[in-house]
């Protein structure tokens, strides 16, 4: 690619990445504080503190989510509603999930550009609020999925969350 090339990508990038980053980020922690996934948000706090030693050591680390779209048909996963990421780690109870039916960035030559940027925005950031923060849903966005609205993108409501530092030793 040329410099001029280069820079006309790059800006294309940064926004395809935004939105979606935001969408997922938002979804991500509102299903990790919802009433009836305290296990899914303690498997992650465990694994993510117990995992690195440090901050700077958060650099990639894959957490994947379902995040809500087209992705709910009982022929293609297993309980679609329910917010199970352990279904994208070969826990044998999802193994006839079609995982090949989530794609959240579209296929083909004209699938998101944005992909591999949002990837990796939402794993870094995702683990890094977790390794620092306990987090608590706040009780205004305790229905927050309940009032979205979906078109191109998501119109979302804001989402309040209580973040407390994690004191180390």
């Amino acid at each position: 690619m040329s410099i001029p090339e280069i820079k006309s990508t790059s800006g294309v990038l940064l926004i395809a990445g935004s939105e979606t980053t935001a969408t997922l980020l938002a979804a991500a922690t509102y299903y990790l504080l919802a009433p009836g996934n305290e296990h899914i948000l303690e498997e992650s706090v465990k694994e993510i503190r117990t995992t690195f030693k440090s901050e700077e050591e958060i650099n990639m680390t894959n957490i994947p989510c379902v995040i809500y779209a087209s992705h709910h048909r009982a022929q293609n996963f297993k309980n679609p509603e329910n917010f199970a990421p352990e279904r994208w780690l070969d826990d044998p109870e999802y193994a006839g999930d079609q995982k090949g039916a989530f794609q959240p960035f579209s296929l083909g030559p004209r699938n998101c550009i944005g992909r591999n940027l949002a990837f990796a925005e939402m794993r870094l950031i995702l683990a890094r609020i977790i390794w620092n923060f306990d987090l608590e849903i706040a009780g205004e966005s305790k229905s927050w999925a309940k009032n979205m609205k979906i078109f191109l993108m998501w119109e979302k409501p804001p989402l309040y969350v209580n973040l407390k530092p994690v004191v180390r030793s």
